[in-house]
């Protein structure tokens, strides 16, 4: 059996708090913004953010961008815009 101060220190380390209300706000936060980045991937090497979406079954690229916020953006407009003409 653990020794209580091995948990907490485990608690600690890892982001769970006596409070886990507070650990599950992060993951509903964290879980809303994977589904507005989907679709949306950083590439260390080239320093990019890359938009891709997938319609009829094949994955499209829609670009490269400098910024997480233009890649975002211009996801939305696709999904926007396929949603409009489907």
């Amino acid at each position: 059996m653990p020794k209580k101060h091995d948990i907490e220190a485990y608690r600690q380390q890892y982001g769970f708090h006596e409070n886990h209300g507070q650990t599950i706000e992060v993951a509903k936060r964290a879980s809303l913004r994977e589904k507005e980045l989907r679709g949306v991937s950083y590439n260390k090497r080239d320093e990019l953010w890359y938009a891709r979406m997938c319609h009829n079954g094949k994955e499209l690229h829609l670009g490269c961008f400098k910024t997480e916020a233009d890649a975002v953006a211009l996801l939305q407009l696709a999904e926007d815009f396929r949603r409009a003409f489907a």
